[in-house]
C-alpha cells in the first residue's frame, strides 16, 4: 500500500454485514473497495420477500453486468499504488473472487466462501491463488491439476 495509515472505504449499496467486514479490512491497515456489485437493485435479505423472482435478479445481474463494475473497482485500486490486490467474495461475490482471479483481471489472490453459481470455466480460468471456505457436502475436490489441495476438517 502507498500509505499503510491510509483507511478508506468507497461506499456501495451493501449489507450492514459486508459493510462491517469491510470496515474490519480497513481498520487493519488496507486500502478497501466494496463495489456496488448490484447497481444499486440488491436482492432482498429474506428471499421470500413476495414480489421477490430470484430467476430475474440472477439474469439482470449476471457477469455482463457484474465484471465491468469489479473491473472499474481494480483499475480504481490500480491507480493508488498498492502493489497487491486481494479479492473476497462471500456466496453470490465468492463466484466473482474466481472470476477477478483470471489471467489479466489484475487481481492477485482471493477467497471465496461457499461461492454460489461458480461454472467448472470460471474455477479452470483461475491464474491466481485461492483460499474457498466451502458449507455443506463437498462431492469431489475443486480441480487444480498438479496444484496441492488441502481440505481441513473441522469438527
Amino acid at each position: 500500500m502507498k500509505d499503510a495509515g491510509e483507511k478508506k472505504r468507497t461506499e456501495g449499496l451493501m449489507s450492514n454485514l459486508v459493510r462491517r467486514l469491510a470496515d474490519s479490512f480497513a481498520r487493519a491497515g488496507f486500502l478497501v473497495v466494496a463495489p456496488d456489485m448490484f447497481d444499486g437493485n440488491p436482492a432482498p435479505m429474506d428471499f421470500n420477500t413476495p414480489g421477490f423472482n430470484a430467476t430475474e435478479f440472477t439474469l439482470l445481474h449476471g457477469p455482463s453486468a457484474t465484471d465491468p463494475i469489479l473491473a472499474k473497482a481494480v483499475a480504481y485500486l490500480q491507480t493508488t499504488g498498492v502493489e497487491k490486490i486481494a479479492t473476497t467474495g462471500y456466496c453470490y461475490g465468492g463466484r466473482y473472487a474466481f472470476r477477478m482471479l483470471a489471467a489479466g483481471k489484475g487481481v492477485d489472490a482471493g477467497f471465496a466462501a461457499h461461492p454460489s453459481l461458480l461454472e467448472d470455466s470460471e474455477i479452470n480460468a483461475i491464474t491466481r491463488p485461492i483460499s474457498v471456505a466451502a458449507a455443506g457436502k463437498i462431492l469431489a475436490p475443486l480441480p487444480f491439476p498438479g496444484e496441492p489441495l488441502q481440505l481441513p476438517l473441522f469438527v
